[in-house]
């Protein structure tokens, strides 16, 4: 696509409103989405630069996905409220959701009935879709091991491990913070919460 989009907070006013800008990545104006009362989290593109998927509240509602189709730029639900992790698809058809069900909800990207992926239970948090499938984490899951990231087949819901990416060392390791690939899945970035401390002996005080 030749625009970003900008999700911040507009601080000039006493509401501190929150919105979404579409900004041209070379000459042009940006443009503010309408969508006054919304409280937005995070967005996506899909592959034809004409829609945008949004993870957003209206009104102090609990979040669902909208679908927003410029240039009108109207937000149009695509899934119930309540949810939590999503994914798009590398093609954009459809999008993999966490929530409100304890599986893995399929939904069309162009609104329609969710499918359930089979064999997801909950444990499952999605991290990313490549060409070869869902890409997870179990975090609550006792028997995986930390770090591990599992392939999920959307169709048979079958899973394997795929990588790990817990840093070698692991000292004040949190938790995940950001995860990100490319379609092919050779590459991906991530990033982790890491908090430290010392130990100290202290000697006289008494």
């Amino acid at each position: 696509t030749r625009s970003a989009l900008i999700l911040g907070v507009d601080r000039a006013t006493a509401e501190s409103a929150e919105f979404i800008d579409v900004v041209p990545t070379a000459a042009g104006n940006s443009r503010r989405l309408p969508g006054e009362g919304f409280s937005y989290s995070s967005a996506h593109w899909l592959p034809d630069g004409r829609v945008i998927i949004l993870k957003a509240s209206a009104q102090g509602r609990p979040m669902r996905l909208y679908r927003v189709e410029l240039p009108d730029g109207q937000h149009e639900p695509l899934t119930p409220e309540g949810i939590g992790g999503w994914v798009v698809s590398p093609d954009g058809s459809k999008i993999a959701v966490n929530g409100p069900q304890d599986a893995i909800q399929l939904y069309p990207s162009q609104g329609g009935a969710a499918r359930t992926v089979p064999q997801t239970t909950g444990w499952e948090w999605l991290l990313g879709w490549i060409d070869a499938g869902l890409l997870i984490m179990r975090f609550d899951d006792p028997a995986a091991p930390r770090g591990e990231v599992y392939l999920l087949d959307p169709v048979t819901g079958r899973q394997r491990s795929w990588s790990n990416i817990l840093p070698r060392d692991g000292a004040g390791i949190m938790q995940l913070v950001s995860f990100a690939t490319t379609a092919d899945g050779r590459t991906h970035v991530f990033s982790w919460h890491r908090a430290l401390s010392n130990l100290y002996i202290a000697d006289g005080l008494a």
